[in-house]
């Protein structure tokens, strides 16, 4: 049970090196977009805005179901928006901003519990999400298939922040009784890569859609406060993004 019962979130020195240099980067990325859009606006009309939606689909260690090494995580709802500006006619920079919510498995997870531990008659999770929110910047790649049908691809970086899920744990044990106790959140952050392709389809009057599918992957540190010290939780969060969204050219 020492390892269950935890205590508010541990914020690491670690976790404030990582944000304030991420944010540094995001600062320089969101500066020279904006500064070469300033500049050559007016020589091109190239300018787009989504606002985008879709599911995230976990992978691998995210989407586990081994107690003490995998998330339970669930597919679950993405949004977000994305502005892009293409100063030459196949390529151009971009910036993008996302949050990924992703349910917990709790049935399973509620089940692996019960088989770990043979004390317990009863065991009712009540549990958040696991949300991960993504600011990344990069460059944007187009080709033209059909009038208004384009085949898009992009590189992005920048900063990613995940947190696990609050959880209340309500168990009935043998000769013991009843007993709650909580999980709270924890949280970890840093530098994110992101590939992505897609198509859109542009309408005569500036208006389109599109369709995109992102690749998000990086090992996260969560620390936790336990009786016993400081835990650190080693989970790698891994999903592919799929967005639908509405495209505004200017």
């Amino acid at each position: 049970m020492g390892n269950s019962v935890i205590n508010p979130r541990f914020t690491s020195l670690k976790n404030s090196m990582n944000m304030r240099i991420v944010i540094r980067i995001v600062t320089l990325i969101s500066i020279a977009f904006f500064g070469i859009l300033h500049s050559g606006l007016q020589a091109q009309n190239d300018l787009f805005v989504c606002l985008q939606s879709g599911i995230s689909m976990p992978l691998g260690q995210f989407a586990g179901t081994t107690l003490d090494e995998d998330c339970f995580a669930r597919p679950g709802i993405s949004y977000g928006g994305e502005a892009t500006w293409f100063f030459l006619p196949n390529f151009g920079v971009g910036i993008e901003a996302n949050i990924n919510n992703n349910p917990i498995d709790l049935a399973t997870l509620t089940q692996k519990k019960m088989e770990a531990e043979p004390s317990l008659e009863n065991l009712t999770i009540r549990s958040e999400s696991f949300q991960t929110a993504t600011i990344v910047g990069g460059v944007y790649g187009r080709y033209s298939i059909l009038e208004g049908l384009t085949f898009t691809g992009k590189l992005l970086a920048g900063y990613m922040r995940s947190n696990t899920p609050y959880q209340v744990y309500r168990a009935q044990f043998y000769f013991i009784g009843p007993l709650t106790y909580e999980i709270t959140s924890s949280r970890d952050d840093g530098f994110i890569v992101i590939p992505g392709l897609g198509m859109s389809y542009m309408f005569k009057r500036g208006l389109g859609c599109k369709l995109d599918g992102e690749y998000i992957s990086r090992q996260m540190s969560f620390p936790f406060s336990t009786p016993t010290g400081v835990r650190i939780d080693e989970r790698k969060v891994r999903f592919i993004q799929v967005l639908v969204g509405l495209v505004i050219e200017f």
